[in-house]
């Protein structure tokens, strides 16, 4: 993956390039207002709440993706989604291992990841399902941000630090991770520091593979092994714990 590429002559592609890239911060406070006012419906009790935050996400997330695909598919000044050379094996064994890692962390947590856990729903509580139909949801929902978030942060966004303001490869990870960090705003300050350090983490992993499918492999199964780890189960008996932990006031 080279350095740096060329700026874009085609006029509509730059302004389009521009309206994508300033989107995508205000997208975190638009995230943010909606995450809030989802925990004032589950608090209500009203019915279906969830279910519906996950098809608005599913929604909009959509919109941005095609967009964006689009927008790749006519310019020609884009870091390749994958590099020549980059064998079908290659991509093979480093998604074995990728695997074989979420796969070990899946082991782990439900076992020992009550802290993590408590930490989650601290964050983005509001967000794990609790219904079976909320869970097929929140499959649809963590595919698509496995997909569609590695297009737009890692494949979009850096070939636009790139192209449009001179970046270096590597200024363009950093710059594309303090965005995707920006964009979970939602989860507060906490919550943005992880993603964004995830970002570069996924954003390395491409430039390290060669081929964007790696990271999206990688970013999809961290999705989906909440459902496997925050079960509704699980985190009913750990919110039972934390009620029962908490001292009473008043004298006994």
């Amino acid at each position: 993956m080279g350095s740096s590429l060329a700026k874009p002559k085609r006029t509509y592609l730059t302004v389009a390039a521009h309206i994508i890239a300033l989107y995508l911060p205000f997208a975190g406070l638009l995230g943010r207002q909606r995450y809030q006012r989802l925990l004032r419906e589950l608090a209500q009790g009203v019915p279906g709440a969830r279910e519906q935050f996950y098809c608005d996400g599913v929604a909009r997330k959509s919109a941005l993706v095609v967009v964006v695909i689009v927008w790749l598919s006519l310019s020609k000044e884009q870091y390749p989604f994958q590099l020549e050379g980059v064998t079908l094996a290659t991509t093979a064994l480093w998604c074995a291992y990728v695997g074989a890692l979420v796969a070990a962390s899946v082991w782990f947590f439900r076992r020992h990841g009550d802290a993590q856990l408590r930490l989650l729903q601290r964050l983005a509580g509001g967000l794990l399902p609790q219904s079976r139909a909320e869970i097929q949801w929140f499959k649809v929902v963590a595919v698509l941000a496995g997909v569609g978030e590695e297009i737009v942060f890692r494949w979009f966004l850096m070939s636009y630090f790139a192209a449009y303001w001179g970046t270096s490869r590597d200024e363009a990870l950093y710059a594309s991770s303090i965005v995707f960090g920006l964009v979970h705003l939602y989860q507060g300050a906490l919550g943005v520091l992880f993603t964004g350090l995830m970002g570069w983490v996924l954003g390395s992993l491409w430039i390290q593979t060669g081929t964007l499918l790696v990271p999206i492999v990688l970013h999809t199964a961290l999705d989906l092994r909440i459902l496997l780890i925050a079960t509704p189960e699980r985190m009913a008996a750990l919110n039972a714990s934390l009620s029962t932990a908490k001292p009473r006031s008043g004298r006994p």
